[in-house]
């Protein structure tokens, strides 16, 4: 009879104790929809089960000043000065090396940045997205717009490459970062050659690559911290982003992103040395698009997401995107990422491009969020 008892006390107290948790749950994370509950719960709780993975443990302070010759500002960093008798630093190229599918701004205002200190841009294009589905070549149809760019600009096409149903949403991208592995042995690089590795919205600084180009000494594979933006340059966040980096050229070099698990030539990250700007896009089209394209289409978890009026007012108030809490491995970092971003009211220390040509870069401005839908020309879906 005790022992009955004590089963149905127990019976009830876990009962009450999982709907006191289901509704605690609901009301933190905002969500009825179980799945998303689960989604939301992982990511608050992230700190406690997850790490953040291999990031380069050594981070590199990062000395600049247009005063101090570069034998100075190299031994600064714990590099030497490029030997500049002829053999060395002026037969360094520089090749930047990108993977692009609608961010004609972005490339723009990257190859402006970069024009004096890269010797080819080599930009890929394919007409499937990672996803699979179909797409037109938004940049082989806008070519006419990087004139300016000519001598420099490679632009490598993939047809019929990617997959239309693949295994996963990695996938295309894996197949997609091996052409560009081949597409940068083509164009016959030496040893010793520095290549940029990233995606179009990483830029480095025009004085970072200077700096790598003028010294060496440094890690093969050096990385690149960069200052985060989103939407515009109006929203700063501030989080890690190490993953582009530039690689000095030589038989081992394959086309990757971020860190190679148990890589040993990684370990190096150097500070604040280029910018970072997530969904800076001029069209409400171009956030749907990428949205449902990228390897983390998943993250789309109703069609209210891309409603454009919704799209919209995120884009003008900070708000995440996906209705999701941000990626945070520590509980100091998570709870600065709660609630919507900070603004920030300046230009001092963004690209050079956008305030030369700051109407046509507007929507990239403090205050410039209000965005125009793409013209009909610019079909997405590729039908």
């Amino acid at each position: 009879m005790r022992l009955r008892y004590r089963c149905r006390y127990l019976l009830k107290f876990f009962f009450c104790f999982i709907l006191i948790f289901i509704l605690l749950a609901i009301v933190i994370t905002k969500q009825t929809n179980p799945i998303l509950v689960v989604r939301d719960l992982g990511y608050l709780t992230r700190p406690i089960w997850d790490k953040p993975g291999s990031e380069p443990e050594i981070i590199i302070p990062h000395f600049q000043s247009d005063t101090i010759p570069y034998d100075e500002l190299c031994e600064l960093h714990g590099w030497k000065k490029r030997d500049s008798s002829g053999s060395d630093r002026n037969l360094t190229r520089v090749i930047d090396a990108v993977i692009f599918s609608v961010e004609l701004d972005i490339l723009e205002i990257r190859i402006r940045e970069l024009w004096d200190v890269v010797d080819i841009f080599l930009v890929m294009e394919a007409d499937r997205t990672f996803t699979g589905v179909q797409k037109p070549l938004i940049l082989e149809e806008n070519i006419h717009r990087f004139e300016f760019a000519k001598d420099k600009l490679h632009h490598k096409v993939l047809r019929n490459t990617l997959k239309k149903n693949p295994k996963n949403n990695f996938e295309n991208e894996v197949i997609m970062r091996r052409e560009m592995s081949n597409a940068i042995r083509f164009l016959k690089p030496k040893y010793g050659d520095l290549i940029i590795v990233g995606d179009v919205d990483e830029i480095p600084f025009k004085k970072t690559i200077e700096l790598l180009k003028n010294c060496v000494g440094y890690s093969r594979e050096l990385h690149l911290r960069m200052r985060n933006y989103v939407y515009s340059f109006e929203f700063y966040i501030d989080t890690t982003n190490w993953k582009p980096h530039v690689d000095t050229y030589s038989s081992y070099f394959r086309y990757h992103h971020g860190k190679p698990t148990e890589s040993t030539v990684s370990n190096y990250q150097l500070a604040d040395a280029g910018w970072h700007c997530s969904y800076c896009f001029r069209y409400l089209s171009d956030f749907v698009f990428k949205m449902t394209s990228f390897s983390h289409s998943d993250r789309v978890t109703g069609q209210h997401l891309l409603d454009k009026n919704n799209i919209q007012r995120k884009i003008c108030d900070g708000s995440n995107i996906f209705d999701m809490y941000e990626e945070a491995y520590t509980f100091k970092d998570l709870i600065g990422t709660f609630g919507k971003l900070p603004r920030k009211l300046s230009t001092i220390g963004i690209p050079a491009a956008v305030m030369d040509q700051h109407r046509f870069f507007k929507f990239l401005l403090p205050g410039g969020c209000v965005r125009e839908d793409a013209p009909p020309e610019f079909n997405y879906s590729g039908r």
